[in-house]
């Protein structure tokens, strides 16, 4: 009655905390969910009336939030968790797309049609090459060639035009004119050195795509992406392993290592026992890519690095393979039995995770 009688008509027929609660439910921000917005627009509309209760209504509030928030909290962790392996996957993709990215601004041909292409070529003798194997292109052009042409190694397809090429390079390349100056050790190009009209180039190491597919060379002018030439395509493939004794393995993983390093003679080993220099993370990674295609098994990088030797490398796919076998669904090759006997790998075997 009394605050009737100083406000008149203009009494608020809501108490002031009511109305602030029931804006409070329509303003609700829209990143909550709607059943949480439900759930607290119906807890103010059962209590508005109450404001004795006002107390409990917060509290009943706060709990039911904070009980939504850690429903939502344990839902997202365990989906997390769940698609961790197609995240795992999705990850791998991308940095596969990234690693083959398009140049970031699409190019277009300049001068190519002044040259005459029928004077320029490429040419591979082999058809197919295992991962790793040194490859071969032999090249022609004219006189009046570019000082720095250059011939990449490409996937088959990821250049959609024969004129010019707009994928990244990533380091699988080469000059085709150029000298090192035996003082600065730079690189140098004609007329400082002598202008050749044909020549081979061997790519090799990490100059080598290390994964199974369809290649093509292409030679470029003068540090452009130009293409004059375009050899014919080839095929990278999965080595060839028959046998399964720990001599082949032995020789077989001898190779992929002397391939991991350019077959650089001065730091290569030339025996399975020799133990390795000058093996780096990426060279590493190759060779156990190698190992995972040949014998389906799958080791960390660090393996290598550990064991330093093909012979100690071949005795861990040998108890690798033995220890996969009876998960295996198609029971691959066997193992021979006189191969298990060649003594036991000391080193950390739970670097070893079966290939998927």
């Amino acid at each position: 009655p009394h605050m009737r009688k100083l406000y008149g008509n203009q009494i608020r027929k809501e108490a002031g905390l009511t109305k602030t609660l029931k804006s409070a439910a329509i303003a609700l921000p829209k990143r909550i969910p709607d059943r949480l917005q439900q759930e607290i627009g119906k807890i103010i509309r059962e209590n508005q009336d109450s404001t004795k209760s006002i107390e409990r209504l917060i509290k009943d509030t706060v709990e039911k939030v904070e009980k939504a928030v850690e429903e939502t909290k344990g839902a997202v962790g365990d989906m997390m968790f769940a698609a961790q392996p197609r995240l795992q996957s999705v990850i791998e993709e991308t940095r596969q797309l990234l690693e083959g990215s398009r140049l970031p601004v699409p190019l277009k041909p300049t001068d190519i049609y002044m040259h005459n292409l029928s004077r320029y070529s490429l040419q591979v003798h082999q058809d197919a090459f295992e991962v790793g194997q040194p490859i071969q292109v032999e090249w022609k052009a004219p006189e009046n060639h570019g000082s720095q042409d250059w011939i990449g190694i490409f996937r088959l397809g990821d250049n959609k035009s024969r004129q010019v090429t707009s994928i990244n390079s990533r380091g699988l390349w080469h000059w085709i004119n150029a000298g090192t100056d035996a003082d600065s050790q730079e690189t140098i190009f004609p007329p400082e050195i002598p202008i050749q009209t044909q020549g081979k180039i061997e790519f090799n190491g990490n100059r080598l795509p290390w994964k199974v597919g369809t290649y093509e060379f292409r030679y470029h002018h003068d540090n452009k992406h130009d293409v004059l030439a375009i050899s014919a395509p080839f095929e990278i493939k999965v080595p060839a392993v028959n046998c399964l004794d720990i001599e082949t393995i032995q020789m077989t993983v001898l190779k992929f290592i002397q391939n991991t390093l350019g077959n650089n003679q001065d730091i290569m080993p030339h025996t399975p026992q020799e133990e390795f220099v000058g093996m780096r993370e990426t060279e590493c990674k190759h060779l156990v890519d190698c190992i995972e295609i040949a014998y389906n098994v799958e080791f960390a990088w660090e393996v290598v690095l550990a064991d330093k030797c093909a012979t100690r490398l071949a005795k861990r796919i040998i108890h690798a393979r033995q220890a996969l076998e009876p998960f295996s669904p198609d029971n691959q090759r066997p193992i021979s039995p006189s191969s298990l006997t060649i003594g036991s790998n000391t080193h950390d075997s739970s670097l070893l995770t079966e290939s998927q």
